[in-house]
């Protein structure tokens, strides 16, 4: 995933990268559902991969985009989501735009680079435009928590 978004935030225009790292993050989160399943059943909380990104999805908005981006990116047009309308509804609502001060939300200030060029940015259903790169972050940022609470990373600040 790593690479993934350095890829990206090196080349902040590409619809591909993004796309490839979107995809990257919604699989690390079916890797985190069956080495959970597989390593610690005593704290498992779903029954499949799916319906784990449904429980992420439910707790944490970047998640939740995140989810539904991999989704539209794969099968281009979502017309259902499991439990509520999805927040994007087909891969076109991706694209590329230089953003100016008061078009980025706060929460993804910190967790970008607001670059020259512009940024891919997503803009969901309701009309809130978010930078895919911070979605991403933030979205990482909920999977490397929920890794450490099962024991598969390390907690930070911690030596063998």
């Amino acid at each position: 995933v790593e690479p993934n978004l350095a890829d990206l935030r090196n080349d902040t225009t590409s619809l591909r990268k993004a796309f490839n790292v979107i995809s990257a993050v919604d699989a690390l989160a079916a890797h985190i559902h069956y080495w959970i399943e597989a390593n610690r059943p005593d704290v498992l909380v779903a029954k499949d991969d799916t319906h784990y990104r449904q429980v992420l999805a439910d707790k944490h908005i970047e998640f939740a985009l995140l989810r539904d981006l991999a989704k539209a990116n794969k099968h281009f047009k979502l017309t259902r989501s499991p439990r509520r309308p999805p927040l994007v509804s087909n891969s076109t609502q991706n694209t590329t735009m230089k953003l100016g001060w008061g078009e980025m939300e706060w929460a993804d200030i910190g967790a970008t680079i607001n670059a020259p060029d512009g940024n891919v940015i997503v803009t969901d259903n309701s009309g809130k435009v978010r930078v895919v790169d911070a979605v991403v972050h933030w979205s990482l940022e909920l999977l490397r928590d929920e890794m450490r609470s099962v024991g598969l990373l390390r907690a930070r600040n911690t030596h063998p």
